[in-house]
């Protein structure tokens, strides 16, 4: 359960960061939709963030404040997935 538990908080961990990949990545940002997710080059939803708040438009704030929920949402059920995994697999490990 802890291996479980860590890996699950890695990948929210990653989630999160959003500041490495705008300095990193800032670069290969794709300012195109995809249309086919598995042919087309897509980017993290953190660039795209970025790209959205640097646009002069309104609009593009309001689909960058939603995509920062979608991002906090994932978050937050991913932190919740890792509690619960470790709170059940815990409970049967008795040393």
């Amino acid at each position: 359960p802890g291996m479980l538990t860590g890996v699950i908080l890695s990948l929210s961990r990653a989630l999160g960061e959003a500041a490495p990949l705008v300095a990193i990545g800032a670069a290969t940002i794709v300012r195109k939709v995809p249309q086919n997710l598995a042919k087309d080059e897509f980017t993290a939803l953190p660039m795209q963030i970025y790209y959205w708040t640097d646009m002069p438009d309104e609009a593009f704030h309001e689909v960058a404040a939603a995509a920062i929920i979608v991002l906090l949402t994932v978050l937050i059920v991913m932190n919740a997935l890792a509690v619960y995994l470790r709170y059940k697999f815990g409970k049967r490990v008795q040393w």
